[in-house]
């Protein structure tokens, strides 16, 4: 397949992300070619392919985050499935209707948080408790 010819330009924002031409050329092969499903063997888990972090290492993180954002150096992350989009779809509209009620439609809210995964996690943290 013939490689995609680079401007000036192009090879100035290639190399503004640490990236070189050659390395952009394979990203865009594998983008044309498509890429298969991997078949999973079991569920991601701390220390199991989540990382955990300490309290210093958020600290950390959220002032290099808070930095970054100040110069517009942030990028986002968005699940091309859609799957998480889908999957909190209820949630995001009760937040923007002022939050859950205990009752009623808004009672399943607290019902599925029992089906997810990282629930322990959640039931494990202080701050997240009382969220609830």
């Amino acid at each position: 397949m013939k490689k995609h010819s680079f401007s000036k330009r192009d090879i100035e924002q290639i190399k503004a992300l640490g990236l070189t031409p050659s390395r952009v050329h394979k990203q865009m092969e594998i983008y044309r070619r498509g890429s298969s499903y991997l078949k999973l063997i079991r569920p991601c888990t701390p220390n199991d392919g989540i990382r955990s972090m300490t309290v210093t290492e958020r600290r950390r993180l959220i002032k290099f985050y808070e930095a970054s954002a100040a110069r517009h150096k942030t990028l986002k992350f968005v699940p091309a499935s859609g799957a998480a989009s889908r999957m909190f779809a209820d949630w995001y509209a009760a937040a923007k209707q002022g939050g859950f009620g205990h009752d009623g439609p808004n009672r399943s809210f607290f019902d599925d948080l029992n089906h997810l995964p990282f629930i322990s996690m959640i039931k494990s943290d202080d701050a997240a408790c009382r969220m609830l």
